[in-house]
């Protein structure tokens, strides 16, 4: 995760090359993003999963 001049780069980095680039305007929704991100690899390599933050 990278602040830029406008927002945030969420993005996994393999060697210098930024792979899966998500751009968010504020902190807290590219931290959900990641987070989700996370919890999506987590899912997929180990079968491991928790449920999503739910909309209120």
């Amino acid at each position: 995760m990278e602040q830029t001049e406008n927002g945030w780069d969420v993005y996994f980095s393999e060697k210098k090359d930024k792979v899966g680039l998500m751009h968010y305007n504020d902190e807290a929704a590219a931290c959900k993003g990641m987070k989700n991100e996370i919890r999506k690899m987590m899912e997929l390599i180990y079968g491991l999963t928790w449920a999503e933050e739910r909309q209120i």
